[in-house]
């Protein structure tokens, strides 16, 4: 995963650069991470880098028609402890509490 400080829409759209079959190297994700920007109180863009290991099936001949790829951002120890502890008693619900 890398981060970049966010551009204008149309720098920086592509992480393999403008044309990225007939990139140099000069224009991608590598060369704008090289630059160490600062992303501190900046509004940022996270490119998550996926691969893919695909099984092949008698229904992808001759074309496959689809395959899913997906992430999850979620925090880790964003909290030093369960911030749910401290809720309030529920009250006027119409539910009695457990004894």
């Amino acid at each position: 995963m890398y981060c970049s400080p966010s551009t204008s829409y149309d720098v920086g759209r592509y992480a393999g650069g403008e044309y990225m079959f007939q990139s140099d190297g000069s224009d991608g994700l590598a060369a704008w991470t090289a630059r160490d920007r600062p992303i501190r109180s900046q509004d940022i863009v996270v490119w998550v880098n996926m691969g893919m290991h695909h099984l092949i099936r008698a229904e992808d001949l001759p074309v496959m028609p689809t395959i899913w790829h997906s992430f999850k951002l979620r925090p880790h120890n964003f909290f030093n402890r369960d911030p749910a502890i401290d809720l309030p008693k529920a009250t006027g619900l119409g539910v009695e509490p457990r004894k």
